[in-house]
């Protein structure tokens, strides 16, 4: 448990027994639960003021100091994304990709099916890359979490034709059926390989396969598009492209020197984000200062309520919906 959230748990002591004491001074009704509602407001309006001080900090200082990387630190770098080999292309839109997510999705008519009950199927592509920097290139190595990447949907004749003929050339394996295609974000099998290597992973659940009429013997591409065209599916890319202006955020290694980004849960701040660190940090400082407000407000609604002339506003809410006092 990080030093932050001990220091939260405090906080969170220390204001409940002050909320706790001040409910049961004014006579109010369900002392414990009221303490601890005005605790939790107060505390993650306290606890905002970190994360407020940390935007600011990174507004600031938008890249980290060269001369101040060491191995094991999280840094903030910014750079022009450049592969080391071929790079491969997105199946459905034809674009040359260093970091690729990809997957489709079956529309059912039903909207009470459930997304992992439905035939899906999605994949991860790493290209090796450098970062080129102010300070010279990089290395990285990883697959970084997708879902700070834009998606783009596609559909028709010509990306379910594409569709196919990549279904039909690529080794599947048999997906967990997981609720979510967010969970393909973190692939620990990733973990060891080298920052020189391609990375690719396709899975595909039971349903996708029964669907599409695979599981056995050698796919035939038209015979997938027309089973593709049977159904509606919806076809989805997220796509970093090799010269994309990027801000990575990753753990710094000394031997080989490299960037590791997207590899341990430990780091869940991990990313290649489009665009310039400076434009980055100004984003995460206006919706930081955005969310504290909130909770700030929050908190200050939910105290007058309650202490507001001698707790008459909560008494009254009581008797209105009938809750015994």
């Amino acid at each position: 448990m990080g030093r932050g959230c001990l220091s939260l748990i405090g906080v969170f002591v220390a204001v409940l027994a002050a909320e706790w004491w001040a409910v049961g001074a004014l006579g109010l009704p369900h002392v414990g639960l009221v303490a601890t509602v005005l605790a939790l407001t107060a505390t993650l309006a306290l606890g905002s003021l970190q994360g407020i001080a940390q935007a600011w900090r990174q507004r600031e200082t938008p890249r980290a100091d060269p001369a101040q990387w060491h191995d094991g630190a999280v840094i903030r770098v910014e750079g022009t994304l450049q592969p080391v080999a071929e790079v491969p292309t997105a199946p459905f839109s034809e674009r040359p990709a260093v970091y690729l997510y990809y997957g489709a999705v079956a529309v059912e008519a039903a909207g009470d099916v459930q997304l992992a009950q439905r035939p899906h199927w999605r994949g991860l592509v790493r290209a090796p890359a450098m970062l080129h920097t102010a300070a010279g290139s990089i290395a990285l190595q990883g697959m970084p979490p997708v879902r700070f990447w834009p998606e783009q949907q596609f559909s028709g004749e010509p990306v379910r034709r594409r569709a196919a003929l990549h279904l039909a050339a690529t080794a599947w394996r048999r997906a967990a059926d997981t609720a979510s295609p967010a969970h393909i974000d973190s692939l620990v099998e990733w973990a060891g390989q080298a920052q020189d290597s391609e990375a690719r992973m396709h899975v595909m659940n039971a349903q996708a396969e029964h669907a599409l009429g695979l599981g056995g013997g050698p796919a035939d591409a038209e015979a997938l598009r027309q089973r593709l065209g049977a159904r509606a599916w919806t076809f989805v890319e997220r796509v970093v492209p090799p010269g994309s202006q990027v801000t990575v955020i990753g753990t710094y290694r000394a031997q080989p020197r490299r960037i590791e980004v997207g590899l341990s849960p430990r780091h869940p701040e991990h990313a290649v984000h489009l665009g310039a660190a400076a434009a980055l940090a100004a984003r995460h400082w206006r919706s930081t200062l955005i969310f504290a407000l909130a909770l700030a407000a929050l908190a200050v609604v939910a105290h007058g309520f309650v202490y507001g002339n001698g707790g008459v506003h909560l008494r009254a809410l009581l008797d209105a919906i009938g809750a015994p006092g």
